[in-house]
């Protein structure tokens, strides 16, 4: 079972960044649930360098979003 668990979430480097996303979109659970996850997964150290990632590619998301938005006539 730890073999598993660690072929698809044991390196924080190889993880699917889009899973992460994708739940903080989710209107139940958003960010503080996939900081809760990750910190309860990882190393202190591990977990917040995945929501520093997580963060920085949805502020990168808005930012794409809104200057789509702003150049629409």
């Amino acid at each position: 079972m730890k073999l598993k668990f660690d072929k698809y979430w044991g390196n924080v480097e190889k993880m699917n960044l889009v899973l992460h996303i994708a739940s903080i979109l989710d209107l139940r659970k958003k960010r503080t649930y996939v900081e809760f996850t990750l910190e309860d997964m990882y190393s202190p150290e591990q977990a917040l360098l995945m929501f520093s990632l997580v963060k920085r590619t949805m502020d990168e998301l808005f930012q794409c979003y809104k200057n789509m938005l702003q150049s629409q006539p």
